[in-house]
This record gives structure tokens, sequence and C-alpha cells, in this order.
């Protein structure tokens, strides 16, 4: 469903003027948990509402199925009123709504537009989103001022692609891709819904073009085959359009004019040299007529594009019996499904390594290899996990680093107890209360070279100065006090910093 996002989501009255009267619900009306606070947009199918909810208090978006040929309200009543020979196609469309909204449900990707909530009430559908803030890339290409560069197309495009992997990966076609249902938010490109309801309402009406996107649909989608001709060469058709209206300012002819007479020009003639050859040789390749001479997937278009990284890995988990439930869009139903947190298809977003690099580098070479899918059982996303042993090796490693403080603090008291030295007794003491002279040393003295005898010298302190003189004295050796304490100091300074090669030699040699 094509909606016509504000460029600022929140209360904008002037924005319920140009709505029809008595089709939009007035500004304080509560949608379950949902209070509307605004208007974000409007189709000819569907309203959305800007919204707060209650229960989680965040700001969301709430899309209300209200296709404006066929239904409106009387007064302040939220019922909806239905024309009675149009009540077929308005319930084709409901169950239509509903059902993308369930598809949706399934998938959960940064760049696809996620389901919080569906549930059916008022005679109609409604669906809670993410509220998303942002233009559309129409306006956003509109407003640029010159023709983009390939980074600029390449910002967008290879989220874009990459959801649509996501979906490929499902054996889901989009089929409603077009610049103006890719929204560039604050947080990256996101690409709306599938546009189910407004397809159904245009089959039951017997007018399936009607609701196609001229210059973006595939050949295929106006076959008589239908949906039974599409697959992931449908999308890549309409993603290539996009890339070429961004460059050639307009979109391709219409796929039925150009089955009757072809006139495009390649975009490998018209943009030579502003941009890669490879890019402009995949964007070519994608617009084929033949749905057989696309590139049949994305790794192909990736090969031709040269240097796109390869899409994440897509786990496919087991169903869930609630989101397999019948839903037939009964008017008078009061039932809706809340999404589950872990949605059936979910884009696992694995660590960049060398041999993913050295793929991406040598797509040119050939198609890439199949990316490996994740275990089945397994009941949490591979980012989750990461999260969480990122937290463990964390934690283990703050674990270690207090516990050799505490062990280098525990070796210090026990050094510094086993090495407190015995107090030295005090000297004696004269009866003057003064310290006596200690008692001098004597050694023995030859009296001459050729005498054996030796007379006996005392050694006093006075004769040691005079001997040795201070300036040539020896250093006089560290006490034992001294050399404990520098050890402590060694050991302290140890468990905050890097030693020093000389206290490092120190302790080996006195701290034994």
């Amino acid at each position: 469903m094509a909606m016509t996002p504000a460029s600022v989501l929140g209360e904008a009255p002037t924005v319920a003027a140009r709505l029809v009267p008595g089709r939009a619900l007035p500004i304080g009306t509560r949608l379950r948990d949902y209070e509307i606070s605004g208007m974000a947009g409007e189709s000819a199918v569907g309203v959305v509402y800007a919204a707060w909810d209650h229960s989680l208090q965040r700001k969301v978006a709430v899309k209300e199925y209200m296709p404006e040929s066929m239904a409106s309200r009387s007064g302040d009543s939220a019922a909806v009123i239905v024309r009675p020979e149009r009540l077929d196609t308005f319930k084709a469309g409901l169950r239509s709504f509903v059902d993308e909204a369930r598809l949706l449900a399934r998938f959960d990707h940064p760049s696809l537009l996620k389901v919080y909530r569906f549930w059916e009430d008022n005679g109609t559908a409604y669906t809670a989103m993410p509220f998303h803030d942002g233009p559309t890339l129409k306006n956003a290409l509109a407003e640029l001022g010159h023709v983009p560069s390939e980074t600029e197309l390449r910002a967008w495009l290879r989220p874009i692609l990459d959801a649509v992997t996501v979906l490929h990966g499902g054996r889901t076609w989009h089929g409603h891709i077009a610049p103006d249902e890719i929204l560039l938010t604050p947080t990256g490109p996101v690409l709306l819904g599938f546009g189910a309801a407004a397809r159904a309402i245009a089959e039951a009406d017997r007018t399936p073009a009607a609701a196609l996107s001229p210059g973006f649909a595939a050949p295929e989608q106006y076959g008589p085959d239908g949906d039974a001709a599409c697959g992931p060469w449908t999308d890549l058709y309409a993603l290539s359009a996009v890339v070429y209206s961004a460059i050639a300012g307009a979109p391709p002819d219409d796929a039925t004019d150009r089955l009757t007479g072809d006139a495009l020009q390649l975009l490998s003639q018209v943009a030579s040299g502003l941009y890669g050859a490879g890019f402009l040789a995949a964007v070519d390749a994608a617009l084929a007529l033949d749905p057989k001479a696309r590139p049949q997937d994305h790794a192909a278009f990736r090969a031709l594009m040269g240097d796109i990284e390869t899409a994440e890995a897509v786990s496919l988990a087991p169903p869930r019996d609630l989101m397999l439930e019948p839903f037939l869009g009964d008017a008078s139903s009061h039932r809706e499904i809340t999404v589950p947190d872990r949605p059936v298809l979910a884009a696992a977003i694995p660590a960049a390594t060398p041999a993913a690099t050295t793929a991406a580098k040598d797509a040119r070479k050939g198609p890439l290899p199949a990316l490996p899918a994740r275990d089945a059982s397994e009941t949490a996303p591979t980012w989750m996990k990461a999260a969480g042993q990122r937290r463990l090796g964390q934690s283990a490693r703050y674990g270690l680093v207090a516990a050799t403080c505490i062990g280098i603090g525990i070796v210090a008291m026990a050094l510094q107890s086993w090495m407190r030295p015995t107090p030295a007794p005090m000297p004696a003491t004269t009866t003057a209360g003064r310290p006596s002279a200690p008692p001098a040393a004597s050694i023995a003295v030859p009296t001459s070279n050729a005498l054996p005898n030796a007379v006996t010298v005392p050694v006093t302190p006075a004769a040691v100065a005079a001997a040795f003189p201070a300036s040539s004295a020896p250093a006089t050796t560290a006490t034992a006090a001294e050399r404990q304490a520098h050890c402590i100091d060694i050991l302290q300074k140890a468990s905050l910093e890097k030693i020093s090669g000389a206290d490092t030699e120190f302790f080996k040699r006195e701290c034994k």
C-alpha cells in the first residue's frame, strides 16, 4: 500500500484537512494500547496514524485499512460503514491487508517494515509498526539538486538489496518496489509494504494493472500467469529501475510499451565513465525484458556489481502456531495477534571474515557460494549470542584483574611479615644516660717485613677516618630494613604499573 509519509510524523492537523471527511479517526482515539496523536499519511486504501503506545511508552505508527472508494464513517463513530455493493471487494482487500501483516511479521531486518501487532476491530483491521521519520527516496532525489553519485546510490541500494535477499530466502517476492516505497530514515533506508490490499482490490475490480507502478513493474507482472511467473528476478528488475530513474531522471518506459517496441537506452552507453562499468552492467542486465536473461538471484546480481558484499544469512525457525491460525477478516471478530520477539525469518549479522572479503572481491569470477543457514533449533539470533559472549568475556577479564591484584596484596603482606627484622639490642648506657663508646677493634700490623713478630694496634673510628678519607670511602651497604622497605615498594609498584629493569634486578637479588 503506497503511503505518503509526512516529513515529520507527529501532530499534523494540516494533514487531516486533506483526508476524506468521515474517513480518518480523530486525534485522541484509543485503539487497544495505542492513542492516536496525529496523522502520518494516507493512500487510496488506508490511513497511517502517529500514535502513542501506552503499554511500552513509545511512539508508533498504526495503519488502518480504509479504502476511500467503498468505506466511510458516520459522525463520531469509529465503526466502518461499507457500501453494500462493494462488500465482497472490501473483504478481499481486508484479507490481503491482514495476510500482508502476517507475512511481514515473519521477517526481521533493519530495512524491512517491522510489524509489532495486528488486529481486527471497528469493522476493519489495523497494524502497529515502528515510527519512521524521513522522506521517501523519490522526494529525496527530487530535492538533491544533482545527479547522485555511485557512492550515494550504493548507500541505500545495499541495505535494500539485503532486505530483498531476506525476503527471497523466505520464498517471498516483494513485487512493489518503487522510489516512493523506500523511506530514508536516520537509521537507514526502509522498504515499505507489499501493497497486497491494493492488488487484491484491483484484481477484484478486474483491473490488476492499476495496482502496479508504471516503469518499475516487470513485464511478467502484467502477464496472465501473474505471481506464478514472478521470482527474485522480478524484484531485481524493479530495484534496477529505481537506480535507472535516479541516474536518468525518469524511470524506464512501461514494460507493456517496451514489449511492443523497446527503445530503452542502456546506462552503460549514456552514463559510461560516470559510474563503474560493473555497476551499470548489473543494472542493464536486470532490466532485460526476458526474465531468463536477467540475474536470477541476488548472488548473480552482486557478482555483476562486483563489490557489493554478500548479504546476511537467513535463519529458518520453526513456525509458530499462533502466526498460522486462520484469520478470515470477519468484521465482527475482535481477535488480535501480537508478533513474537523472534520472527520466523530473521537476518543474522555474522562477523566479517577474510574468506567473506575474498569472496566479495572475487565476485566477478562466478556466482557466490551458498550461504550457510543456522540450525533451526536455535532460539536466539546470532547477534544476541555474540553480545552475551562479549559480556561474558569482559566479566572474566575484570575478574582476572581483580584476583591478580588481591593475590599481589596478599603476597606483599606475607613478605612484609616474613622479612620484618628482629629489633637490635639497645646500646649500653653509662650512669649519665649517654651511650657508652663501643669497644675498639684491633688488627695485627707487622712491624717489618724482616720480622715475623707483629704488634697489635687498636683501631678506632678516628683512625679509620684518618686512613680512609670521605672522598674515597666505599658506598655503605643498605641495612636489612631498607632492603625490606624497597622490596615492598617494588611489589606495590608492580601491581599498578610496569617496573623498571633496575627494580627487577634489585628484587631478584635482594628480595628472595
